[in-house]
């Protein structure tokens, strides 16, 4: 989508499989954007240039579960950004969704299901993914589990500053509106000033 707004865009992932599958949707396109392997908290081993935005989408962040991997993450996208350069956040975990039933029908298709069975305390939450196949050619299941540390609006707030972001603004849906209880979204836009 930024590419098509006319945007110069690069992506990254810690995982070659997601970059192959990213490769090939962007194939599909007839997109050509370079795309490299790389560990976001360490985003200068393999990028030397300084953007206007950085951007990490659905829920990548609460993949570190100590403050300190989250710092570090959050202050080499900061180190990656052009001075007024903008970081933008985005995840499924909000308040809201935290409060729905622990278990969720994600897809139910003719051929394949997929069921989350979720876990929380304080500061994680689990998801058991059950993945089933269920089709005349393929009767099988699969199951692997997801950890993710709970971090909601006044979380980001504090990691932000203590990472030396300013003017932290945090919404609840892609039309900019407030982030509050009831909020399906939670999106954070911050600056390097």
């Amino acid at each position: 989508m930024l590419s098509e707004m006319g945007l110069e865009v690069c992506g990254s992932d810690y995982s070659s499989s997601m970059l192959d599958v990213a490769r090939k949707n962007l194939e599909r396109r007839c997109k050509d954007i370079p795309l490299f392997q790389c560990d976001y908290r360490n985003l200068e081993q393999r990028f030397d240039a300084k953007f206007d935005a950085v951007v990490c989408l659905t829920t990548a962040l609460p993949h570190m579960h100590t403050d300190e991997d989250l710092l570090l993450a959050l202050r080499s996208m900061k180190n990656r950004l052009n001075k007024g350069g903008t970081l933008v956040l985005t995840q499924g975990t909000t308040h809201y969704t935290l409060s729905l039933p622990s278990i969720e029908v994600v897809v139910n298709r003719e051929d394949f299901s997929r069921v989350f069975v979720k876990e929380q305390d304080e500061r994680f939450q689990t998801i058991h993914v059950l993945d089933l196949f269920h089709s005349k050619t393929r009767m099988e299941s699969a199951r692997y589990d997801i950890v993710y540390r709970i971090l909601l609006d006044d979380d980001y707030r504090r990691l932000l500053s203590e990472a030396g972001y300013k003017d932290i603004r945090v919404f609840g849906s892609y039309d900019m509106a407030a982030y509050d209880e009831k909020s399906t979204r939670l999106i954070v836009v911050a600056n390097n000033e």
